[in-house]
């Protein structure tokens, strides 16, 4: 990504992603003079130039959504039922609700298999998880419960659209057979 960034040629480049507020501040944060920078390329990147996006819609944007969802945008309108009185429309469109509602009455095994997930990337393990390492995390007396088919019903609950709509704790992992990616 380096190379493509400072590479004149290439032209404008957009990269657009979401940070959570600490790994911002622990990316941009100026290096310490006694020692090396593990961030140093993450701070290049991103000094000056992150975004604050607000917790929820102010009037005018719920307006602005209003009138997008009257002109026929569904999705618009069905997030407006719900987010409508606290303005938290991103939250909503994202399925956070839904998956932390999930989270919280989850099985033993695929709340095992989540906090797994949610323990590695925080570890820095990349984004395509083995299913072999998911199913990995039960403590003793859950796992001394389970049924031999325990990891496929973890992993079919986990999968599960929020809404209808893909927004899903995991996901099977298009490009690699019996791995998953973490969303949330």
């Amino acid at each position: 990504m380096h190379h493509l960034l400072v590479s004149p040629e290439r032209g404008p480049v957009l990269v657009l992603g979401t940070l959570w507020p600490e790994y911002a501040a622990q990316y941009t944060a100026l290096p310490t003079a006694s020692g090396a920078d593990p961030y140093s390329r993450a701070w290049e990147l991103l000094a000056g130039r992150t975004l604050t996006v607000p917790d929820a819609f102010d009037v005018p944007a719920l307006a602005a959504a209003e009138v997008l969802a009257e002109g026929g945008d569904r999705l618009l309108a069905d997030a407006l039922t719900r987010a409508r009185t606290d303005g938290r429309m991103t939250q909503d469109l994202a399925g956070a609700p839904e998956l932390f509602h999930r989270y919280r009455n989850a099985g033993p095994a695929a709340k095992a298999v989540l906090e797994t997930a949610m323990d590695a990337r925080r570890l820095g393990v990349g984004l395509h998880l083995p299913q072999a390492f998911l199913t990995d995390y039960l403590g003793q007396n859950d796992y001394d419960q389970l049924t031999g088919d325990w990891a496929e019903r973890a992993y079919a609950e986990l999968a599960e659209p929020v809404h209808g709509k893909p927004a899903r704790a995991l996901t099977p992992d298009p490009e690699h057979t019996r791995h998953w990616v973490l969303r949330i």
